[in-house]
């Protein structure tokens, strides 16, 4: 009877330990999944404040752009005017 008494307890203690370690295992992968959704909202709010700026740099890519094809029809214009006179 003492024996069986034993194996009771180590039952008894078996299946707490095994309750508590899925409570935690349980409670670890709610945890995550939180946090990963809190992250998610963090990366798309910075997202579209990247948008925000960007939309601000095509506009002034577009003013860039067109100086650049200024300078760039002023100097073949000037590379073609320096060919003429050669020949």
């Amino acid at each position: 009877m003492f024996c069986f008494r034993k194996q009771m307890d180590k039952q008894k203690a078996y299946c707490k330990g095994m309750m508590i370690g899925s409570i935690f295992t349980a409670a670890s992968i709610v945890a995550i999944a939180i946090n990963k959704k809190i992250k998610c909202k963090n990366n798309k709010k910075n997202v579209d404040k990247q948008d925000d700026s960007c939309k601000d740099k095509d506009d002034e890519d577009v003013e860039l752009k067109e100086k650049i094809d200024q300078f760039n029809s002023r100097r073949l214009t000037l590379e073609n005017e320096s060919k003429k006179d050669n020949y």
